[in-house]
């Protein structure tokens, strides 16, 4: 995740997606890798992908209120 958050400082958000694959299949549970995967596909103008992985986020945290908003616009979307 760390090595990730460095890649997206620097917009390499292709190289970022990769750890944070990565991140997410080694602790399924950890919100924040799911949170900047989901940020991370919605830049790569990945929408479908993006949407699940707001969906993810709200699954751990469903007060989330950026990840239930971009759900609400990305299925009006689709």
């Amino acid at each position: 995740v760390v090595m990730a958050k460095i890649l997206l400082q620097k917009k390499l958000y292709e190289p970022a997606l990769v750890h944070l694959e990565d991140s997410v299949k080694l602790d399924p549970e950890n919100i924040l890798a799911h949170s900047l995967r989901a940020e991370t596909l919605l830049r790569l103008k990945r929408p479908k992908e993006a949407l699940q992985a707001y969906k993810m986020v709200l699954y751990f945290n469903p007060f989330d209120s950026k990840a239930s908003q971009v759900v609400k616009k990305l299925e009006s979307l689709t």
